[in-house]
């Protein structure tokens, strides 16, 4: 956590978790507010989409906001990465929900950090060579 670009925010792809797209559509003031300061390039996995077409939400504002996001795709190696991670947290018994493991996946696939509410589990990810970045670290930002 805490691993920011030295030279600021500009241009940095950053995969947003389903919990802050969430937060992003209903409209919460502080998370919008500092995702329009920042100058990042949001992104979201397959993952988070099927998670939010799972849920009764207007579509239309859906399918508005997600044209906006660079899209990340479960390919192959992503896939594979995500079962060779379930197998070693299984082994800790420090299992986490599949949904989230495949995300933590494509962003280590892709090599790009996420920002999550949801620290605590993503955290197991790290060893693996996840990047967090926590909502309270991006809303603190200045």
């Amino acid at each position: 956590m805490g691993k920011y670009p030295k030279k600021g925010w500009r241009g940095l792809e950053v995969c947003l978790d389903t919990n802050i797209v969430i937060d992003l559509l209903r409209g919460r003031r502080e998370i919008v507010e500092r995702f329009l300061k920042l100058e990042f390039v949001p992104a979201i996995t397959a993952v988070t989409v099927a998670e939010l077409y799972m849920e009764e939400r207007g579509e239309e504002k859906l399918d508005l906001v997600l044209r906006r996001l660079k899209f990340y795709p479960l390919d192959l190696e992503s896939s594979r990465l995500a079962g060779k991670i379930y197998k070693v947290l299984r082994r800790k018994g420090e299992l986490i929900e599949f949904r989230d493991i495949l995300i933590g996946a494509i962003c280590i696939r892709y090599g790009i950090p996420l920002i999550t509410k949801n620290v605590k589990h993503f955290k197991r990810l790290e060893e693996f060579g996840l990047t967090i970045i926590s909502l309270e670290e991006l809303v603190g930002r200045s």
